[in-house]
């Protein structure tokens, strides 16, 4: 594969990463934001969740993962975000934040995964982040079967 192609292909996958942007925001934010809601044990909780959920999806989707996707080398942005994610997916998985912050990383290691320059990183920005989301989500799952089980 000649470097035209693999940068072609590099500049299509951050455009993907682009328009996946606000679908991959608003589904992240949703998802705690709903078990949050289930999960609540009373409108306290819930006015102290959704503020900070929604404060950190204009922060991760509407400026960290833009100037990300802005840059060649998007996996090592994503990579620290999803360490960061999974460094919160125990103390602080009712918050929403680890889910958040793996979607953006699988985004910004998408974008990056062909890249000349980083693409290992991206690709481990990816898997991490994925892992991210699913223990997140399991936590949850765990959660509610405990209490409903």
């Amino acid at each position: 594969m000649s470097t035209t192609s693999i940068t072609a292909s590099h500049s299509t996958d951050r455009e993907q990463a682009r328009r996946a942007l606000l679908p991959v925001a608003v589904g992240s934010t949703l998802v705690p934001m709903a078990f949050s809601f289930q999960g609540a044990d009373g409108l306290r909780e819930l006015f102290f969740d959704i503020p900070i959920q929604l404060l950190a999806a204009v922060l991760i989707f509407g400026v960290v993962v833009p100037r990300g996707l802005g840059h060649e080398s998007a996996g090592g942005r994503g990579l620290a975000m999803a360490v960061i994610g999974l460094l919160l997916v125990v103390p602080a998985f009712w918050l929403g934040l680890p889910i958040q912050l793996g979607a953006a990383a699988v985004l910004l290691g998408y974008a990056g995964k062909r890249a000349v320059a980083g693409s290992r990183t991206a690709i481990a920005s990816m898997v991490l982040g994925l892992i991210v989301v699913v223990a997140h989500l399991a936590i949850y799952v765990g959660d509610y079967i405990h209490v409903h089980g």
